[in-house]
């Protein structure tokens, strides 16, 4: 765990592991305040955003588990809708990651589609297949008239 805290210790302000062996961090966003839980190399669970930076880092530090839900965010990522149906679409070397293999979140409802935003990133695709299957999602072939850079579906 040392050598994933020390290399995200590089990409993120403020780092620590929490009492359950999960990994949380506090990112400055272009308006607010995000404090990711669950986060990984590739990606993470959760991430709920503060207007206050402070607020923030005292919901950081009273941490104990990627499950908690820290009180005083005014928006979280992904957005828990029991309506929605939740979607990653897998990527092989897409125009704006062309080495990499990446999966994004897209959100239906109402027969709207949108992204989220969430990605995993990975070199390897067996690390991106990993992680979906550990969520309990299954996975769906691409179909014939999908873009050429579609691997596969997860629901």
């Amino acid at each position: 765990m040392s050598d994933l805290l020390e290399w995200l210790r590089q990409q993120y302000p403020q780092v620590r592991e929490l009492p359950d062996g999960s990994i949380a961090a506090v990112v400055p966003l272009l308006t607010t305040t995000g404090l990711i839980l669950g986060l990984t190399r590739y990606g993470y669970e959760r991430r709920f955003c503060f207007e206050s930076h402070e607020l923030a880092m005292q919901r950081f530090n009273e941490l104990q588990s990627e499950d908690d839900e820290p009180a005083g965010w005014v928006a979280r990522r992904p957005a828990t809708d029991p309506q929605a149906l939740r979607v990653w679409t897998v990527y092989e070397h897409p125009a704006d990651y062309p080495d990499k293999i990446v999966a994004r979140l897209w959100v239906m409802r109402n027969g709207e589609v949108r992204a989220t935003g969430d990605v995993l990133i990975s070199p390897d695709l067996g690390v991106i297949r990993e992680r979906l299957a550990s969520q309990g999602l299954s996975c769906l072939s691409r179909a014939e008239e999908d873009d050429p850079c579609i691997v596969e579906t997860w629901l």
